[in-house]
């Protein structure tokens, strides 16, 4: 989200960079505005775009989405090929109309970037890569999975017309039954001659209106050619469902089909699982069959963003393995790394404004993650909650953190490059004494940033100064925080077989 404020845009987490000279609709930016400008004007109604100066010197003008929500507005920015004409700098600005061009607005000039693509020259005619070709494969096969259901609904279609068709015939059956009872009795009660019964008989059988005034109808004719056409009727329904029958056969093969491709893509192990999102809920509890997985390794039916629910906490998968292979004493054993959709409470780093003894010196490390491993521990069990080593802050000097020592670790908070990908507010002079053994962001934030930002602040572990410690603030971008002030208290842990 970049924010406008008195006219300025102003940019966070790298957002002035908009993509490649490659690139076509893969990015989008979402401005917020103030709906009342300062004069009182409202201008929520008004028409807004956005024009972009390259700089080879031409200029593109794009219309921008716009959603009003209480007192600001959202405009949103769809970043394709007329956005990113020229690589290098340039220059953006907002603009806004009302509906009869009286009334007009917009920001301050900024600065935004666009990276070069190495064959600039043919940036827009490059063919598909070979994942984009593979894509569009399965969007094909996803289309006759369509199809297969599709067959279904027809045969099922057809089943219910043959059971029409066979009520139809039964009801003419039953009522061609009782004509002929009706004309038997009235055959053997009339009075007269033989031959005047046989007459009777005749004109309700094939018709005679000598015999039975108004009885000219052939009715035995009538009625065997109702009986032959639904039997013919059922015959081509029932070669309906025999063919709907083949279909479905073929497209079930069909789906055996993309099932092998899948499990020839998209093998087993942390690094497959770490590259796919899918967010599905998983349960009130760990299965034995998740459990099996997690220490084979395999990580089968488990997938970034997963989340579980338990006693009313949403624990959601971040990252698979993320701490193999690493720490003073090498950890062999398989993990899945969770975060807590919202902080668990609220608490202190310190109760006083200092970072005195970095991370495993303040209040936080030492008693108030108690409670939430508490948690954590009543949720998955004791001995599902790994313990591992970890290199963590023990020393600050003047502003700047100084030494780090190895913790056995079970739950801990998260620091910055684990949720942002890089550091930020954490003190730049020794800020690898913050970063140590999480130096790579998990893929839960990476590829969901609604996860990452939850209009909470929650404290990070960073130091950022003499008094500061880092957070992740309420309104959406990195920021820090005195010791003595209380945030959420959202951890990240390891759960193991």
């Amino acid at each position: 989200m970049v924010i406008i404020r008195n006219r300025t845009i102003l940019w966070t987490n790298h957002e002035q960079y908009i993509g490649t000279s490659y690139d076509n609709n893969s990015e989008t930016r979402i401005f917020q505005v103030p709906r009342i400008l300062p004069a009182g004007t409202d201008i929520a109604d008004f028409v807004f775009n956005i024009t972009i100066k390259f700089s080879n010197g031409q200029n593109s003008v794009i219309m921008l989405g716009k959603e009003t929500v209480d007192d600001v507005i959202n405009l949103t920015w769809q970043i394709g090929r007329n956005s990113l004409l020229a690589p290098g700098p340039a220059f953006v600005q907002i603009s806004a109309t009302d509906s009869y061009g009286t009334i007009k607005w917009s920001t301050y000039e900024s600065a935004v970037y666009i990276g070069n693509y190495i064959d600039y020259e043919h940036a827009g005619d490059v063919e598909m890569s070979e994942f984009e070709r593979l894509e569009a494969y399965y969007y094909d096969l996803a289309r006759k999975m369509v199809a297969v259901f599709e067959s279904e609904e027809l045969r099922e279609k057809n089943e219910a017309t043959r059971q029409t068709n066979e009520a139809q015939r039964a009801q003419e059956t039953e009522e061609l039954i009782a004509r002929s009872e009706e004309a038997l009795r009235i055959a053997e009660g009339a009075v007269g001659t033989v031959s005047e019964k046989l007459g009777l008989a005749k004109s309700y059988a094939v018709g005679d209106e000598e015999a039975r005034e108004g009885s000219s109808t052939d009715n035995a004719k009538y009625y065997k050619e109702q009986i032959q056409a639904s039997a013919a009727q059922i015959e081509t329904n029932r070669q309906n469902i025999v063919t709907a029958n083949q279909n479905i056969e073929t497209n079930r093969q069909g789906i055996i089909l993309i099932n092998a491709k899948w499990n020839d893509i998209f093998v087993s192990g942390a690094g497959p699982h770490n590259s796919l999102y899918r967010g599905k809920y998983l349960g009130d509890h760990v299965t034995a069959e998740q459990w099996a997985a997690i220490d084979a390794g395999t990580f089968e039916g488990l997938y970034i963003g997963d989340y579980w629910v338990i006693n009313g906490v949403t624990y959601r998968i971040a990252a698979f393995d993320y701490h193999y292979n690493c720490g003073d004493t090498d950890l062999t054993k398989h993990h899945v790394v969770l975060v807590p959709d919202n902080s668990l409470y609220k608490a202190k780093m310190n109760t006083s404004n200092v970072t005195t003894g970095g991370y495993t010196g303040s209040a936080m490390y030492k008693s108030n993650l108690a409670q939430a491993k508490t948690t954590i521990k009543t949720a998955f069990g004791s001995a599902h909650v790994l313990t591992k080593r970890e290199l963590l802050t023990n020393a600050v000097n003047d502003n700047t953190p100084s030494g780090w020592a190895w913790f056995d670790s079970d739950v801990e908070l998260m620091n910055e490059v684990q949720v942002y990908g890089s550091v930020a507010w954490g003190a730049h002079d020794g800020n690898g004494y913050n970063v140590a053994l999480g130096d790579g962001q998990f893929p839960l934030f990476m590829f969901d940033r609604t996860k990452l930002h939850n209009r909470e602040d929650y404290w990070l572990r960073d130091v950022a100064s003499a008094i500061y410690f880092s957070i992740v603030d309420y309104y959406g971008h990195a920021y820090c925080g005195i010791a003595s002030a209380s945030f959420g208290v959202r951890p990240c842990f390891c759960i193991c077989a």
